[in-house]
């Protein structure tokens, strides 16, 4: 029953509602690791080692918001995904960073915002290129 629902587009808002789980779930994994008191950053021996944990996961987040676009609108020109993007990644990242003020042990701190808007923007070269792989990752394993 559920598959014939899906099959014959009964819930096809319900359908497109699992594009946001990605984004909306790895919005809510860097909130709870904002709001800890204390973050334990590996060393690398350099000095910036935060800022590259802040590039990756907002890079990653960049490609859930490409896919969650994507999956409501295929056909989106580059320039509109690429302004979707970059305002709804800066609008998180801004209050990752605000909501980081108030949290006890942890500062707000501009270097982590253009870490976080260039994950973002990096995701925007890094998808097309991730697509591609995963198509002929599928066209070998088929």
């Amino acid at each position: 029953m559920h598959c014939l629902l899906f099959s014959i587009g009964v819930p096809t808002k319900l359908n497109k509602i699992k594009y946001l789980l990605l984004p909306l779930l790895t919005a809510v994994a860097i909130f709870i690791i904002s709001d800890q008191q204390q973050i334990v950053v590996p060393k690398i021996g350099i000095q910036i080692e935060d800022k590259i944990l802040h590039f990756i996961a907002y890079t990653f987040f960049g490609l859930t918001i490409i896919y969650s676009i994507y999956g409501f609108r295929q056909g989106m020109n580059k320039k509109k995904l690429l302004t979707i993007l970059l305002v709804v990644g800066s609008l998180y990242a801004f209050s990752d960073e605000l909501h980081q003020y108030y949290v006890p042990g942890r500062d707000s701190d501009v270097w982590d915002f253009i870490a976080d808007f260039l994950g973002v923007y990096f995701s925007y070269f890094l998808y097309p290129i991730l697509k591609k792989l995963l198509t002929k990752f599928k066209e070998k394993s088929v």
